[in-house]
């Protein structure tokens, strides 16, 4: 009874989790993946506002990593799968087959981390995740970096790196689609998957939680076969071969099962491909950078019609802009760095500043370009008039731009 319950209420678990993948990914099914998250989006602030943390409004908080709504949301799946795999277990009076339950278990297992692995495979293999060391990135001091932005820069700095990396992800996830190679790919994702939980641990990359469940959840899909892989290279002892039970007393039933995935495997590794390449040609780096992407240093700066001294202590006199699309950095003489999401207005020949975090501080400035190595900004800052004229930096100039792949080193090197 409680391992038949154990299976029940991880089952009903891991669907929750998954928020009841594949809708929403498959074409047609997206309402349904919508009814989910307003389901959530209901019980989840009350949970929080009652029992987790009262006056806090997790619907404010903050995107690009795994807010306190998302512990929350898979606290609450557990707490239903459990319920619910008893009162299944309970009522239930044997009449499903537990067993054949595993199996349905493993297979929706295996289909949702297949196609997390293509995602996150797929997205560095095609080399967007870890964007190339730009403008914004080059002007930032280690010590100015996050631990998360540290990591970002250190994997976007080596595409091969960041492609092998990516490959581990998608050759585990090709394995497991299929049953035969399921312990393989699962033992392929698993060491592959331990380095990113380490890194997300070590960086403090906010999607701890994510991966530590896709690592359970490929270690769960060994389990069966670890004493048999342990026989054949450790203990060097023979196996006999494995047979897997079918999904459905009914060979048909068995064989549409088996069809159905397998196309389901098809559909998400082709549809990753195209997103993935589809961003990649939009980012723009296979045809330049467009607008006014750049690194640049002021080389005058007035306020209100009078020409600024680059006095350290001025704490509006800028020294450095750094653009790139959508984001951008602006340093001020007195050494300090804030970051924006920038949109350049072509039409207008205007830019719009916004700061990172608080929507609430923004301001637009006129630009125009004498020539290709000069930027000339002005407008208003604040209750100031400003004009500024700023000079291109190469940013291929750095160091660490400049370093290429060699095999021999023969001089001692400034580090």
């Amino acid at each position: 009874m409680p391992r038949r319950t154990a299976v029940f209420a991880l089952f009903i678990f891991i669907v929750l989790f998954a928020e009841m993948f594949p809708f929403g990914d498959i074409p047609l099914t997206g309402f349904i993946a919508r009814w989910m998250n307003n389901l959530w989006g209901v019980v989840v602030p009350w949970v929080a506002d009652h029992l987790v943390r009262p006056g806090f409004d997790v619907r404010q908080s903050r995107t690009g990593g795994e807010p306190l709504r998302e512990f929350i949301r898979v606290g609450c799946a557990g707490v239903v799968a459990v319920v619910a795999g008893s009162a299944w277990a309970l009522f239930d009076r044997r009449r499903t087959n537990a067993r054949r339950v595993h199996e349905w278990l493993r297979l929706y297992l295996r289909l949702f981390l297949i196609a997390q692995l293509f995602s996150y495979g797929l997205d560095k293999v095609i080399p967007n995740q870890f964007g190339p060391l730009g403008p914004v990135r080059l002007s930032e001091t280690f010590g100015e970096a996050s631990p998360s932005t540290f990591l970002w820069a250190f994997m976007g700095y080596s595409v091969p790196y960041q492609v092998f990396a990516g490959m581990g992800e998608t050759l585990a996830g090709a394995l497991l689609c299929f049953r035969k190679t399921t312990t393989l790919g699962a033992l392929i994702g698993a060491a592959v998957m331990l380095n990113v939980v380490m890194l997300n641990y070590s960086f403090d990359v906010g999607v701890k939680l994510h991966s530590t469940f896709y690592l359970c959840g490929l270690l769960y899909l060994a389990a069966p076969d670890i004493q048999r892989v342990l026989d054949v290279f450790v203990l060097n002892r023979r196996t006999a071969p494995k047979t897997w039970p079918a999904y459905s007393s009914v060979p048909w039933r068995h064989r549409t099962v088996v069809v159905a995935s397998g196309l389901l495997c098809a559909f998400l590794f082709v549809s990753e491909m195209r997103l993935e390449w589809d961003a990649y040609v939009a980012d723009g780096r296979r045809v330049g950078r467009p607008g006014l992407y750049g690194l640049y240093d002021v080389e005058w700066f007035r306020r209100n019609g009078a020409t600024m001294p680059p006095v350290a202590t001025d704490s509006a006199l800028w020294s450095r802009l750094a653009i790139e699309d959508g984001r951008s950095s602006i340093r001020l003489a007195s050494g300090s760095v804030t970051f924006f999401v920038s949109h350049v207005d072509t039409a207008t020949q205007r830019v719009r500043f916004v700061r990172r975090g608080d929507t609430s501080d923004s301001f637009a400035l006129a630009y125009s370009r004498p020539d290709s190595g000069h930027l000339i900004l002005g407008g208003r800052l604040g209750q100031d008039s400003i004009e500024m004229r700023l000079v291109r930096r190469n940013e291929m100039a750095y160091p660490l731009m400049q370093r290429r792949f060699r095999w021999t080193y023969d001089h001692v090197e400034n580090r």
